[in-house]
């Protein structure tokens, strides 16, 4: 086996892009030790002993870094019965029951990623169904977007819940007329239903990690940021998995943590939140995790978590101790009072670098469009959501603006007025595939059914959401200075792709992901001719991802 540390490889015969790039260009690319040692023009480098890949005029290009993912959750939905892409109910209950009858020995049925779409709005499905098609067993399985949970009479039960439980502060039980239950849990009365279930090992959430890695490599990424590590929204807190993949070199993606901020609490968890970050990069080196993010969930469907002044002292105090904040917000409102806290924390703090970061931004008042720049907060772009209606009556907490409709997914507004891009898919709330998610940021949707119309100030087009998945991410990553571009002395995180990326919607359509290398080291080679891949893919894209038609939401 080739020593790693001496390995020299030479990608000749391709064109290659990079942020900065207009257009893919002719060069070759020597690696050597893991890093990118040497770029020019096709046939000047001097290859020696190097092994020659010759890529046959496809395109190389930085590795893709999704900046919001949720890799425990989307590992379990694949591990377990996964319900995305469903369309009809009577899809899920055959999925379930056939998932059911294949695994009689489970004490809890367990899966997620069903659409609410498919059942009554807002009511959801009921829990006497899903007693039918589980023969009684507890259930538990999450909603697409990780803010609700279908669950059974067995489960509630577990969990101790009935019409005598009162609902949590910042969440709720559907409940029938006589106050029971329905079995559809909103929010953080999901922690509830979790309390009763059987504990996840360490190792299961290792598994599940390992399953999401799989998945996401072929698909070009090389680099994610968790967006929710610790213990929220009723999701299993992958610290200790983390820490262990890390230690066995198990991990192959580079990983950024955003550390859960406990909205019921202060300024005083800042001193554990510290710990945690010290125990996870305690375990291995800058290259491979950084965790000095914390996410902080400000609003969600019909609810706000923070308030003004909440998010203002925790932004402060958090950015002293050099922390970068993750921020969760659909409405303008909430986005405004997070510009005023990160204003507040350059008065106080004073010049330093930063990686602030604001996802989802349904709405955003005009006047705050030039303040990303003038802050240097990076609007965090999810593109398969852009065109998916946003139901505006459940946004009344986080919104003010007089007309929110003219103002919803702003980004091409933000990066108009000088405001830097990141991406990153939430999946599993929706595909974490950046080909479709990049094609639906430009407009052209992979499913249109649904879909609005998206402005065309506010279409990105292949080379800025090429830009955002690379260069853009890596900023928020905190890996600006090793990845997210193709230059010397960079880290060989790569991707090969076989199409025209930037020739046209039909080419960015039917481009494949072909190989991708992590440092320099190959980890993953499609066998499928590209000729036979788009269908495939589109498949694919539509089996991991919510219907758009209803609006998607997510952790």
């Amino acid at each position: 086996m080739t020593n790693q540390s001496s390995r020299r490889t030479a990608f000749i015969g391709g064109k290659v892009w990079t942020a900065g790039y207009s257009a893919p260009r002719a060069l070759d690319v020597l690696v050597e030790g893991g890093r990118i040692a040497r770029v020019a023009p096709t046939g000047q480098l001097e290859l020696n002993d190097a092994e020659i890949h010759d890529i046959s005029g496809k395109l190389l290009m930085p590795g893709f870094q999704d900046a919001h993912i949720h890799m425990g959750a989307g590992g379990d939905d694949l591990l377990t019965c996964n319900l995305a892409g469903l369309k009809t109910a009577e899809e899920v209950y055959a999925v379930i029951a056939a998932y059911s009858d294949e695994n009689p020995d489970l004490p809890w049925v367990t899966g997620g990623g069903w659409d609410r779409r498919v059942f009554p709005y807002p009511e959801g499905p009921n829990r006497r169904k899903l007693d039918e098609l589980v023969g009684g067993r507890p259930a538990f399985f999450s909603s697409f977007d990780r803010h609700g949970a279908w669950v059974s009479t067995a489960a509630l039960k577990a969990s101790a819940v009935d019409e005598d439980t009162a609902d949590p502060e910042r969440g709720f039980f559907r409940r029938d007329k006589d106050g029971f239950p329905t079995g559809m849990v909103e929010e953080e009365s999901i922690t509830a239903i979790r309390a009763g279930m059987p504990e996840l090992s360490t190792q299961d959430r290792m598994d599940a990690i390992l399953r999401a890695q799989d998945h996401v490599i072929r698909m070009g990424i090389t680099s994610v940021q968790d967006a929710l590590v610790g213990d929220g929204l009723g999701m299993p807190d992958l610290h200790e998995a983390y820490r262990e993949l890390l230690k066995n070199g198990g991990l192959k993606l580079r990983l950024t943590t955003a550390l859960w901020w406990d909205q019921r609490r202060g300024v005083e968890q800042i001193p554990e939140l510290l710990e945690r970050r010290k125990q996870l990069e305690s375990v291995a080196g800058p290259h491979r995790i950084i965790a000095d993010t914390v996410k902080m969930m400000v609003d969600g469907a019909d609810l706000l978590f923070m308030d003004s002044a909440a998010i203002q002292e925790a932004t402060v105090a958090l950015d002293a101790d050099g922390f970068s904040v993750h921020y969760h917000s659909y409405g303008d409102a909430t986005t405004h009072w997070i510009l005023d806290a990160v204003e507040e924390a350059i008065k106080k703090n004073g010049t330093k670098p930063r990686h602030h970061h604001i996802a989802h931004l349904f709405v955003v008042s005009e006047a705050d469009f030039r303040r990303f720049a003038q802050l240097g907060v990076t609007a965090n772009v999810q593109g398969f959501w852009l065109g998916t209606p946003v139901l505006h009556d459940h946004l009344h907490e986080s919104t003010s603006v007089d007309h929110p409709e003219d103002l919803e997914y702003p980004f091409g507004r933000i990066h108009a007025a000088g405001g830097n891009l990141a991406a990153g898919s939430d999946w599993p709330v929706t595909t974490p595939d950046p080909l479709v998610c990049i094609r639906n940021a430009s407009g052209y949707f992979i499913d249109p059914e649904g879909r609005t119309k998206l402005a065309e100030d506010d279409r990105l087009d292949s080379i800025t959401m090429m830009t955002a998945y690379t260069t853009g991410s890596a900023f928020v990553n905190g890996r600006a200075d090793s990845t997210g571009r193709i230059a010397v002395g960079f880290l060989a995180d790569l991707v090969i792709l076989d199409g025209g990326v930037f020739d046209s919607n039909d080419a960015l359509r039917d481009s494949v992901v072909q190989e991708v290398w992590i440092g320099g080291q190959l980890e993953y080679r499609s066998h499928r001719p590209a000729d036979e891949a788009s269908d495939h893919d589109v498949d694919r894209a539509m089996r991991s991802a919510s219907n758009p038609a209803a609006q998607v939401t997510g952790p």
